[in-house]
């Protein structure tokens, strides 16, 4: 067994910056080669491939996303800029993998040996191209609002991003929607680009606006670390969004639900930096857990486990089967979120579940739990499963 939360201070772990660029390329391959959820990605509303999970599909809720994500802020508000640089990351890869099924093999070449691309981003079919691209990933509706060749400029504006149900924050909250953009802007224009919201939807504006600057890397340092009790604040509003019955974004004309694959890009990402990292996303999922429970008064290990299994399936993350025996529960994980459809890559992947299911059994029971992923696919393994023990104190 590694490192636990005693020996490792998460919060530190948090405040380590995420490089986007190193081995960004590398990585990229990596995934192709063994995430099957990247081949879904263009071609699953086309029909030309089935869906990696057979039964719950390949998209799940949103509200989990972003329940994920803003579970890292609590613990070290300076993650915001940890948020922005998987948004890069996960930004160029879907682009890697999306853009050529719909530009010309001319027009990326073209553009990035003759310095025109900013011009290309001028031509209203590449903008509609890309707003479409980000309306069916459920990111909101793009426009463009300026295209600046001269001053290496773009500014965008976002209509029902996933920031849309937040309110009473005093920072803006689409950092990760920032990272996104600006990935796509460096496969498809080339060179550095960074972004840097300057209205957002849940601070009472009517759109979030986004500026991006090519060479523009002092502006990550522009970002406000977001205090402890606004960082709680918004995660329990996007939980709340999670535990009701509608799951209601506050959007109207967005889809809720995101590919798999950014998930997943995110969760490998992460867990792949360090080990300590992997007890950072345990503990993330350790607080979305504890809050699930405080919310729930379950009262027993075997009804927080059946809520559980009812909230996995209804936010598309996986199905759970609990055995109780003796000494410990089982539970197996079938169409798992984070793993599923990935190859044999040595690693474990559903550790975030495992956090979410301890911290919600220690606090519906009142006892220290300890849950370890016991298989995963991602390992070799047939099926993921976690084993759930009770500690002595």
């Amino acid at each position: 067994m590694g490192a636990d939360d005693s020996e490792i201070n998460v919060e530190e772990v948090g405040r380590v910056l995420i490089e986007p660029l190193v081995g960004r390329d590398k990585t990229g391959a990596f995934i192709e080669r063994n995430f099957a959820s990247v081949r879904t990605l263009a071609a699953v509303d086309e029909g030309k491939v089935k869906p990696v999970r057979p039964r719950l599909g390949d998209y799940s809720h949103l509200a989990f996303l972003n329940v994920i994500t803003n579970s890292f802020l609590p613990i070290s508000p300076l993650f915001v800029r940890n948020l922005y640089r998987l948004g890069k990351v996960v930004g160029y890869f879907c682009a890697h993998q999306v853009l050529p099924f719909y530009l010309s093999d001319l027009v990326l070449p073209l553009a990035k040996k003759t310095n025109l691309s900013l011009m290309t981003l001028k031509d209203k079919s590449i903008q509609d191209l890309l707003a479409e691209g980000w309306l069916e990933a459920g990111g909101g509706i793009l426009s463009f609002d300026r295209v600046d060749n001269k001053e290496g400029k773009i500014v965008v504006s976002i209509k029902e991003t996933a920031s849309s149900p937040i309110h009473n924050v005093s920072n803006p909250q689409c950092y990760f929607e920032a990272g996104v953009i600006s990935g796509h802007l460096e496969y498809l224009v080339g060179g550095t680009w960074d972004g840097i919201e300057t209205k957002c939807i849940a601070k009472g504006d009517d759109r979030c606006v986004i500026e991006l600057f090519r060479d523009g890397g002092s502006v990550i340092h522009q970002m406000p670390a977001v205090s402890h009790k606004e960082a709680e604040a918004v995660l329990d509003q996007y939980l709340d969004i999670a535990l009701s019955g509608r799951k209601y974004m506050g959007r109207d004309h967005v889809n809720d639900y995101g590919h798999m694959y950014m998930t997943q890009a995110i969760n490998y990402v992460l867990l792949s930096q360090s080990p300590p990292h992997r007890v950072l996303v345990k503990h993330a999922g350790k607080v979305v857990g504890g809050k699930i429970a405080q919310r729930m008064n379950f009262g027993s290990a075997a009804n927080a486990l059946n809520h559980l299994s009812r909230l996995f399936e209804d936010l598309k993350v996986g199905f759970l089967d609990v055995n109780y025996k003796p000494e410990k529960i089982n539970v197996s994980v079938d169409e798992s979120l984070f793993s599923y459809g990935v190859e044999d890559i040595g690693m474990k992947l559903c550790i975030y579940l495992a956090g979410i299911l301890e911290g919600c059994l220690n606090n519906a029971t009142g006892k220290k739990w300890a849950v370890e992923e016991e298989t995963c696919i991602a390992d070799g393994d047939e099926t993921c499963s976690l084993s759930c023990v009770t500690q002595r104190v």
